[in-house]
């Protein structure tokens, strides 16, 4: 079958449209070629392109699906997002757990605040009784400073007695000494 001009298509289309409808002859020039059949694919064309079978083994759009979108992906962080993050040089200042293994563990840890706080306990206590000393020790000493100035008294009202009773002395020994200078020159 020759293959038909454009214009031979446009008017077999016009007279069959004439002789029928519209719709009759939209209908039948969707079924008629505007090619040849040597312009038409052969079944050895076709062979060499995928078939439906060949293609069953690839994804389809309901198995991409599952897999993260540009949209999705955009709430991830970005290089910048992450320049605020320490890397791993940044890490090597720390300590490793190596460098741990010295180092008390919670449970040591914990031991020693229970042992801690039983010292802690017992200077309270010593701290309280070192109180107690202290003002026992502030009351002996203004008994102390009481029984100084007791002291220092006697000695006073002592020196004055005992400076009267010289002077005493002496005036008893100098009149008995002219009573008898006196005696001895009157005898």
């Amino acid at each position: 079958m020759p293959k038909l001009s454009e214009a031979q298509r446009s008017r077999f289309y016009n007279e069959f449209m004439a002789a029928t409808s519209a719709e009759s002859a939209e209908i039948l020039m969707s079924g008629v070629f505007d090619v040849g059949w040597s312009d038409l694919a052969t079944k050895t064309d076709l062979e060499r392109f995928a078939t439906k079978k060949d293609l069953e083994r690839f994804a389809t759009k309901a198995d991409l699906e599952r897999f993260a979108t540009k949209k999705d992906l955009e709430r991830f962080a970005t290089k910048k997002d992450l320049e605020n993050f320490a890397t791993k040089k940044d890490l090597e200042r720390f300590a490793t757990k190596k460098d741990l293994e010295n180092f008390a563990t919670k449970t040591e840890l914990a031991t020693l605040d229970a042992k801690v706080a039983v010292l802690d306990a017992r200077v309270t206590a010593l701290d309280a009784k070192v109180t107690t000393l202290d003002a026992k020790v502030t009351t002996l000493d203004e008994r102390v400073t009481r029984v100084e100035r007791k002291v220092d008294e006697l000695r006073v009202e002592m020196h004055e007695a005992f400076s009267k009773q010289t002077w005493s002395m002496v005036t008893a020994m100098i009149g008995f000494a002219a009573l008898l200078t006196a005696g001895m020159h009157f005898a």
